[in-house]
């Protein structure tokens, strides 16, 4: 269907999807790009996107870092790549300690907050690893209602960055705060030299 649309290449922006949909346009001789894509060390098609394993794994040590000993996942659609490795990540990151994992509809405000609001009826975690941002600040409301807050009664870690959104009736911006990073001069450095126009245009201008 897509060569009868004169398509020149693909990018194929999820992580639901399986592997194989996008090695097929390889097969089919079409350049695809698989953004969001499952990291590999040497991926059959070309990926941008993020090593989801190293992610899990640095959210456990951050939560076993700041104290928390009974944790909990709770992720984005359980078929999804990105939520399969950010599992694996945080459960390696643990090293054998118990955990619970649950699992939302999508990587929604409402599915982490009817995710949470499911965890809250039973025995809850001491903390939990939202694997996207827009799940935790869903947890973040169900915790409130509830009456309890974070990071008092639950911890809570989110992934992605930046992310704005609607929440609280107000505008709330998710950040990590890299320009706030001062101490960090190599990476300020870096960070400049990245966002410059001028150094942009000549890599892009370069062949693949």
């Amino acid at each position: 269907m897509l060569r009868q649309y004169s398509v020149d290449g693909v990018i194929v922006a999820s992580s639901t999807l399986p592997p194989s949909f996008a090695r097929a346009f390889r097969t089919a001789n079409l350049p695809v790009v698989h953004a969001f894509g499952r990291h590999a060390p040497a991926p059959q098609v070309h990926v941008v996107g993020i090593d989801n394993v190293a992610c899990g794994r640095m959210a456990a040590e951050a939560l076993l870092q700041r104290g928390y000993q009974s944790l909990g996942f709770l992720g984005g659609p359980e078929a999804a790549t990105s939520t399969q490795d950010r599992a694996a990540g945080f459960l390696a990151g643990l090293q054998g300690r118990p955990v619970t994992l649950t699992y939302a509809t999508d990587y929604t405000f409402d599915a982490g907050r009817d995710a949470m609001q499911a965890l809250l009826a039973g025995p809850v975690a001491e903390a939990y690893f939202c694997g996207d941002n827009l799940l935790a600040v869903g947890a973040l409301s169900s915790i409130q209602d509830a009456g309890l807050t974070v990071p008092g009664d639950i911890g809570l870690i989110g992934l992605n960055d930046p992310t704005v959104l609607q929440a609280f009736g107000q505008r709330v911006l998710l950040s990590h705060g890299d320009a706030l990073c001062l101490e960090d001069t190599e990476y300020q450095a870096f960070r400049k030299q990245v966002r410059s126009q001028q150094w942009q245009q000549a890599f892009l201008s370069r062949p693949l």
